[in-house]
């Protein structure tokens, strides 16, 4: 059986489709973008795909920077803006 190669368009959509659902990958790709990648294709990246092209590229493509120490994340933000708490539930509900 043949190594499928995976093509430009399928890469893209993978990569976006986990990094909004999953904030720990989207984290990855700034915070160890390699390693996260390798992760998710289960392969090695050739060594062209350096740390730094990856994160450029993330960065660029799904608007994705390094949160500063002082900066909420999105699921943070969404909390305090009326969005869901951990548990599913909208922070505005009494269901409790």
């Amino acid at each position: 059986m043949a190594k499928q190669k995976l093509n430009w368009p399928d890469i893209v959509e993978k990569v976006s489709r986990k990094a909004a659902e999953d904030p720990s990958f989207k984290a990855g790709l700034t915070e160890e973008p390699r390693k996260t990648l390798q992760q998710l294709f289960s392969k090695q990246l050739p060594e062209s795909f350096t740390d730094e092209n990856i994160r450029n590229f993330a960065q660029k493509m799904f608007q994705i920077t390094p949160l500063e120490a002082d900066q909420l994340s999105d699921l943070d933000l969404e909390k305090v803006a009326g969005g869901k708490d951990s548990t599913g539930c909208s922070t505005t509900c009494f269901c409790a």
